[in-house]
């Protein structure tokens, strides 16, 4: 489905049951955690809109929350180019591409080995990346979102980027943030949602992880991909 509002298009795809019964991204499959499988059929969507309409190749970003986040995250570090900046919400870490761990245990309790080695031998950095997380989220436990983290600043550290941890202050004092900058560009932010759950909360409601009450996430991440340089600023 493609929308448009205030001059964003919005790309939002959808799973066949045929791929998975509960329309659950198979983000754990071995081919998607190397980089295709699923995240070619998101990549494919994204060059079909760009023959339709017009879309700046240069300010396109990724958000998702759980296994949609799983395959975001894996955009980010994959295909880092094709992506100005990546949102991924209550997401699992990498888990490489070989097939080794069970997803559901990730999803439990995180990965038992160290989160390093999934990135295999790659050198490049992710793209910009927010990881958000709720402490109470009893689906995909918050150490996934630090192991997530501690991939990202790898990936940057491999590249020879060098960075700089700057925690902030919010409005909110439901809301951890940290931010991971070179110089003036923003490359990370980690938020913590104190007491959030694994839902997507300050939405319109009316879905089953969609609800109108808590913090803002949707206010969030839009302030992330504007700090991140994919929106013009006022």
């Amino acid at each position: 489905r493609l929308a448009d509002r205030a001059g964003v298009r919005l790309l939002c795809p959808e799973q066949r049951r045929l791929a998975n019964l509960l329309r659950c991204w198979n983000w754990f499959h071995p081919y998607a955690q190397a980089g295709h499988g699923e995240l070619d059929v998101i990549l494919r969507a994204i060059e079909d809109v760009t023959t339709r309409v017009r879309v700046d190749a240069q300010r396109i970003a990724a958000v998702g929350m759980s296994a949609g986040a799983a395959l975001a995250a894996l955009l980010a570090f994959h295909y880092p180019r094709r992506f100005r900046a990546v949102a991924a919400f209550a997401a699992p870490p990498l888990l490489g591409a070989f097939g080794v761990h069970d997803p559901r245990a990730v999803m439990r309790r995180g990965l038992r080995t160290s989160p390093l080695l999934a990135l295999g031998a790659r050198h490049e950095p992710c793209a910009p990346l927010v990881i958000v997380h709720g402490t109470a989220d009893e689906v995909v436990h918050p150490r996934c979102a630090e192991q997530l983290l501690a991939q990202a600043l790898e990936s940057l550290r491999r590249a020879g980027v060098q960075v700089e941890k700057l925690e902030s202050a919010t409005d909110d004092a439901r809301i951890g943030s940290t931010d991971f900058r070179a110089g003036e560009r923003l490359l990370l932010r980690r938020l913590s949602i104190r007491d959030a759950g694994h839902l997507w909360t300050g939405g319109p409601g009316g879905h089953p992880f969609c609800v109108a009450d808590g913090v803002p996430l949707t206010a969030l991440v839009g302030r992330f991909l504007r700090d991140a340089g994919l929106f013009d600023r006022a």
